[in-house]
């Protein structure tokens, strides 16, 4: 399950994600259920990671069945991005906008990272994340990618 506080289109909401695989939106109220606004199924297991960004006014919903889709800030359904070719079909751990650039980051349990456009669909990079030792020596395998932290002064992941 996935919750993320946020305002887009002026309003502030509350976005949920869930073991019903639903995405929903909720008017930023005490009672959730009754301030629901839209919610939507685009996805075939749980939903584990949920994120928006508010300069391109998107959401993006990531699941347990490796599947990420886009929606518009009205929750309106606009595409599946492709990620299962790179997940095959792996969990998603972790998606975030970085900054206001647009550009999405995805990770999952496998140690795939990709970075996106979402506005388009367009995949721009991906890379695996390789086991280490303490010392820094590439071990044999991958190591999956459990939270990521982006500083928009550098730039950097």
């Amino acid at each position: 399950s996935s919750l993320v506080h946020t305002v887009l289109d002026g309003q502030t909401v509350v976005l949920s994600g869930s073991w019903d695989m639903h995405v929903k939106k909720h008017l930023d109220k005490k009672n959730v259920k009754r301030s629901t606004l839209r919610h939507m199924k685009k996805h075939e297991q749980d939903i584990v990671e949920i994120t928006a960004s508010k300069s391109i006014q998107m959401i993006v919903s990531g699941s347990a069945d490796g599947t990420a889709c886009v929606y518009d800030d009205g929750l309106h359904f606009k595409m599946k991005l492709n990620y299962e070719s790179i997940g095959k079909g792996r969990p998603i751990t972790c998606l975030s906008f970085l900054g206001e650039t647009g550009t999405l980051f995805i990770a999952d349990q496998t140690g795939n990272l990709s970075l996106w456009d979402p506005k388009i669909g367009f995949l721009v990079c991906y890379w695996t994340n390789s086991k280490t030792d303490l010392h820094g020596n590439e071990e044999e395998g991958t190591s999956p990618v459990l939270c990521m932290a982006y500083d928009s002064a550098t730039r950097s992941v």
